[in-house]
């Protein structure tokens, strides 16, 4: 990554899903892809959900990021 910090963002994910688990906190990340004619290739989806209400829906990984850091946040919040 030119000029930047190479983060390996499918492993971020699954660790902070995992923390948010141990606290009780159940989401789910789905996936889905299509092909893109305009961009020539494969597009990944991305789908956040917790208590069966979909929170994001994204083709960005830092974007899941930011929405499972932002549960962390409230989480964590909670328990002070």
């Amino acid at each position: 990554m030119k000029g930047g910090v190479n983060i390996d963002t499918k492993s971020l994910i699954f660790k902070l899903q995992k923390a948010l688990k141990s606290k009780g906190i159940i989401v789910c990340i789905n996936t889905s892809q299509f092909y893109s004619e305009q961009q020539d290739r494969y597009i990944t989806m991305y789908t956040v959900v917790r208590n069966k209400k979909q929170l994001i829906r994204t083709a960005s990984q830092i974007k899941v990021i930011s929405v499972l850091q932002e549960i962390w946040k409230e989480a964590s919040n909670n328990e002070e």
